[in-house]
């Protein structure tokens, strides 16, 4: 898989890829992302359909143009462990 960057409409995130390519539940290509946190709106799986495999609600499909591809390290917040 390959790291990414999904542009959601909530949120950006620093995702894994699994799956490119057609799908049984819409038109065109999609992209299979297992995101880092439980934002997405599946498990892998839609319509009965497994695609990749990830723990439920950290799975999204994404179109290809909201994509991008690089190394993407962990964002540095600033914050201390007792701001944790």
């Amino acid at each position: 898989g390959w790291q990414v960057l999904a542009q959601g409409p909530i949120h950006f995130s620093r995702d894994v890829t699994l799956s490119v390519g057609g799908v049984d539940f819409s038109a065109g290509n999609w992209v299979g992302v297992k995101l880092d946190e439980p934002y997405g709106k599946n498990n892998g799986s839609v319509k009965g359909r497994q695609y990749f495999e990830c723990p439920d609600k950290y799975g999204v499909f994404v179109k290809p143009s909201n994509i991008t591809v690089g190394d993407f390290p962990e964002e540095d917040l600033g914050l201390s462990d007792d701001e944790l």
